[in-house]
């Protein structure tokens, strides 16, 4: 195999994954901005979810929705897969920040059987 058709391949072969891999890291570096981390230790050890899934919960390192920022407010609305050892479910987020707080107007688990929880209303940390 010649040379060139060696960096033929190396490019055809390497560029996704170095695409793939910079997206990942802007996903977390974003993730880190927003409520996730947040939403998620609010449901982890809550008694209703735990009931309703099944301990321990783990939750999906990607998401799925929309957000909007800018600089110290912001909007998020998110849905994070979580899995129980009983079944899996969904964490419906809603959240707005302001002045770099975020409160959160839903928290909601809703379980692959279509059970619900409501974590919580409203809150600023």
């Amino acid at each position: 195999m010649s040379s060139t058709t060696k960096w033929v391949l190396a490019g055809l072969l390497g560029l996704p994954l170095l695409c793939c891999g910079s997206g990942g890291l802007m996903c977390l570096g974003i993730r880190s901005e927003l409520p996730y981390a947040e939403a998620i230790s609010r449901v982890e050890n809550h008694a209703g979810v735990v009931r309703l899934l099944g301990a321990p919960i783990s939750a999906s390192s990607f998401f799925s929705g929309s957000f909007n920022l800018m600089n110290k407010d912001g909007q998020a609305n998110m849905t994070i897969n979580l899995s129980g050892s009983r079944q899996d479910g969904r964490l419906e987020v809603k959240a707005v920040r302001t002045d770099d707080v975020w409160g959160f107007s839903r928290l909601r688990v809703v379980a692959d059987n279509g059970e619900a929880v409501d974590v919580g209303g409203y809150s600023r940390h």
